[in-house]
């Protein structure tokens, strides 16, 4: 996520002692199709080679291809994701998760995408060809397992097969890129109060992690139940941010219990989506 804009509201200008509201507009990333954040992560591409050369123009044109849409989505068409050949075991379990592990490690990536050879048919001036990808992210804390895109595709037998199956393996990137919205999200705070303010700084430059300190120094203080449940309010929207929804739950409800807050119904929406 990138904060783009900041806008300055008010809840209540007209008394300084009433709570006031900071609203920033964020572009928020969200999975894409396949259910994959690759922002800020390494990746590495592997094709299996089973030794027939048509297989392996079409796998390698078709791991070729997804490197040029992946580095054109995350790196500004850089060169940046390097791609394996690696030769195919006839006993070889690609698809389970030791195994991506162990090529992830020996690329040095943080995400693998494996290409498994492909089944090429000729028939009716067409060629059929059906493959698996497999990947893995190691970074991703709420799903340890490999997914599995099965990919068939149909070709006219006069197509030159290579660039074909380039342009195929860059359509594949679109499963991986991210959707982005541009959100609004408030912060509450009291203008009158050194605390308050410091924590919106804070929070306002993406600093969460201080931010929140400062709320939970609020929280075990002598504050009002309003302003406990405006932290409590600000708490959840760190845990939001930091991509801990089920934890953001938590401090919305003991936001609604020190004293209920209209910002709450709004990020509670959003944050059990994403749960």
């Amino acid at each position: 996520m990138k904060r783009f804009l900041v806008i300055l509201l008010t809840l209540a200008a007209l008394c300084a002692c009433t709570p006031q509201a900071y609203t920033l507009l964020y572009d928020m990333h969200y999975p894409g199709e396949a259910g994959f954040v690759l922002e800020n992560k390494t990746m590495s591409v592997v094709y299996l080679n089973d030794g027939n050369r048509q297989d392996s123009i079409y796998v390698s044109s078709l791991a070729n291809g997804l490197v040029k849409g992946l580095e054109k989505e995350y790196f500004q068409s850089d060169e940046a994701i390097p791609v394996f050949s690696v030769p195919k075991n006839r006993s070889g379990v690609y698809h389970a998760k030791d195994s991506l592990v162990s090529l992830m490690v020996k690329t040095d990536a943080d995400v693998l995408f494996l290409f498994d050879s492909p089944t090429l048919r000729t028939s009716q001036g067409t060629v059929t060809a059906t493959s698996n990808l497999y990947v893995y992210d190691g970074l991703d804390k709420k799903r340890d397992s490999v997914i599995v895109v099965p990919l068939t595709r149909q070709y006219p037998s006069r197509d030159n097969i290579q660039t074909a199956a380039a342009s195929y393996g860059a359509s594949i990137a679109g499963l991986f890129t991210n959707d982005v919205r541009r959100e609004y999200y408030s912060i509450i705070y009291y203008d009158t109060s050194e605390s308050w303010v410091r924590a919106l700084m804070k929070a306002a430059d993406t600093d969460w992690e201080g931010a929140m300190e400062i709320w939970m120094e609020i929280l075990s203080g002598k504050a009002s139940d309003e302003q406990k449940a405006c932290a409590a309010y600000n708490m959840a929207l760190g845990c939001y941010m930091l991509e801990d929804y089920g934890l953001a739950l938590e401090w919305l409800d003991r936001s609604d219990k020190y004293q209920p807050i209209s910002l709450n119904s709004y990020l509670r929406t959003k944050a059990k989506a994403l749960l």
